[in-house]
């Protein structure tokens, strides 16, 4: 939260010691705001997360913005979390400028840009957007050419690996010869994790997996695929993913010819999704994850359950919104 602070802790300047118990208090107010933030994001309470590093970034706490970039990206987190994309990118802007060198803000950048680029994931749209693709990539590179400076709690070549990986996935959609590339960087990262000798990049070391058996499923290689999918379950700790996993092999089932242990993981896959739906998230994140649960219980042929999911999913987002739309189309289909 800025400079070192040097403190003369002798008799003669002990009683002159009120610009140091100004700047202890102006760390101590920041500190104290970022601290009950960072305990709201690690519950996923986003949006109050954000308002308090808002708080904590307030020009009147910072004479000077040595160490404001750390504020800054917390902002952007929890910016991005919230799916606020623009409001992220602004904060990874801002810390760039006070810190050429941060490189956690760079990862930031990258992530957004490649976000923002394939949120809406069609060909023609990312075909037409593929200079943002390009713009992601320059900024997990750069993340990766000043990886030596940072600290290496940052885990700067790890979180690169994975944003490359990523670009290079979609690219791969596109057309372009970098599937290797791709699973090289997903490799990356699984070597960093080294079997959870580094456990902070577990979550990371599970969307890696994930990420790898989408590859072997687009390469027909079912059974590298499910072997995949299943490391990604045993690694993840979100319900949300683990849902998404357990969805994914239950399709894996179907194609190989078990009709068990498809209806087995989709049932998984709704306990997962129920177990989502118990954390503090917007109305909208909980009508995706009813929206999923209903098309499990369809899956397994149970309509009448998926009707009431996606029931529950219309009573969740506005009746002017996409989602609303898509989601009343789906329960049309459903209903006799």
């Amino acid at each position: 939260f800025g400079c070192p602070i040097s403190i003369l802790a002798t008799r003669e300047t002990l009683t002159a010691q009120l610009p140091l118990n100004i700047e202890l208090s102006r760390r101590s107010e920041i500190l104290a705001l970022v601290a009950r933030g960072l305990s709201l994001y690690l519950v996923r309470s986003y949006e109050q997360a954000h308002e308090l590093f808002t708080l904590a970034n307030q020009d009147k706490f910072w004479p000077n913005p040595e160490g404001r970039e750390t504020i800054y990206l917390f902002q952007g987190n929890a910016a991005i979390r919230m799916r606020q994309f623009d409001l992220a990118k602004q904060a990874y802007e801002q810390a760039i400028a006070i810190n050429p060198n941060y490189g956690r803000g760079y990862i930031g950048l990258g992530n957004i840009t490649y976000l923002q680029t394939s949120e809406t994931f069609s060909q023609s749209f990312l075909t037409s957007n593929r200079q943002d693709l390009d713009k992601s990539t320059e900024y997990f590179q750069h993340a990766l050419q000043i990886a030596d400076s940072q600290p290496a709690s940052a885990e700067i070549p790890s979180k690169a690996a994975f944003g490359l990986g990523q670009v290079y996935l979609v690219e791969w959609f596109l057309g372009d010869d970098t599937r290797e590339l791709a699973a090289q960087n997903f490799q990356i990262v699984l070597d960093d994790y080294a079997d959870g000798k580094k456990p902070q990049l577990q979550e990371l070391a599970s969307e890696a997996h994930a990420r790898l058996a989408v590859i072997y499923r687009q390469d027909n290689n079912l059974q590298a695929a499910q072997a995949e999918f299943q490391s990604a379950l045993d690694l993840s700790t979100l319900p949300e993913r683990k849902g998404l996993y357990w969805a994914s092999l239950s399709d894996l089932y179907q194609i190989i010819g078990n009709p068990e242990q498809a209806e087995n993981a989709s049932r998984q896959a709704i306990e997962q999704y129920e177990l989502a739906l118990k954390l503090p998230i917007p109305d909208q994140g909980k009508a995706f994850y009813w929206s999923r649960i209903g098309d499990q219980y369809e899956t397994i042929n149970e309509i009448h359950q998926a009707i009431y999911a996606y029931e529950k999913a219309l009573e969740l987002v506005p009746q002017n919104s996409t989602d609303y739309n898509t989601y009343k189309e789906h329960l049309l289909t459903l209903k006799p």
